[in-house]
């Protein structure tokens, strides 16, 4: 970690994958527009590279210095945070996307461990989410069997989530799942994975919003990638 009066920096290796590391970087107002963070940046990628780092990842929020700072990355994937706030008029949205009929499926929901009988297919589901574009530059490959399910469940159980799975119901299966942490003011919806067609995914997120407004009413946002 580096600090001074005129700014910040530090690169924390993510636990899902040590070659990814996540940046923090900040500069103090007056100092901006100085190559304070670009100097900054180059120092802490240059020890990351020694330690092994491969990839930096960062959040940017619109309307900051941070989107026009990043412009001359080489970046390999973006991804953009959607929020919406919980007003009537999403819930309404919700309710009449959670009224889609789906015949072969259903949407369950828990909040501690997976249910013994969708723990394995729930684990496939969650190991899929390297199928989506781009994900496989993000984490490293994981075997997601029972057991990792289970050693997920205990990493997380500080954390206030939401899972949602759809099931497919001549399999007894889980297809598709998504994830909510509601500790904070927003609900961050993120691992997303399964079936892709047919508006199973639009499905589930209506009804785990649905859910998640009626559990944790407090949260006013929803974001999702």
């Amino acid at each position: 970690m580096y600090h001074d009066e005129n700014g910040t920096g530090c690169l924390r290796a993510q636990r899902h994958d040590p070659a990814i590391g996540f940046l923090r970087l900040s500069v103090a107002p007056q100092a901006r527009c100085r190559g304070i963070g670009s100097a900054l940046l180059a120092r802490i990628a240059a020890e990351a590279g020694d330690r092994g780092t491969e990839r930096i990842q960062a959040m940017v929020s619109a309307g900051t210095p941070g989107p026009r700072f990043v412009r001359g990355w080489r970046v390999m994937l973006r991804l953009e945070l959607h929020e919406q706030r919980l007003d009537w008029d999403v819930l309404r949205r919700c309710h009449e996307l959670a009224a889609n009929p789906h015949p072969d499926y259903r949407v369950v929901s828990w909040q501690r461990a997976a249910p013994a009988e969708w723990a394995p297919s729930f684990g496939r589901v969650m190991g899929h989410v390297l199928d989506a574009p781009g994900a496989a530059l993000q984490m490293a490959s994981r075997a997601w069997d029972t057991a990792a399910v289970r050693a997920w469940e205990a990493e997380t159980a500080g954390q206030r989530l939401l899972v949602s799975a759809v099931v497919h119901l001549p399999s007894c299966e889980v297809v598709g799942a998504t994830v909510a942490d509601a500790r904070a003011q927003a609900a961050d919806q993120h691992d997303t994975a399964g079936h892709r067609t047919g508006g199973l995914a639009r499905w589930m997120k209506a009804r785990h919003t649905l859910r998640l407004h009626e559990l944790f009413p407090r949260p006013g946002r929803s974001r999702s990638p």
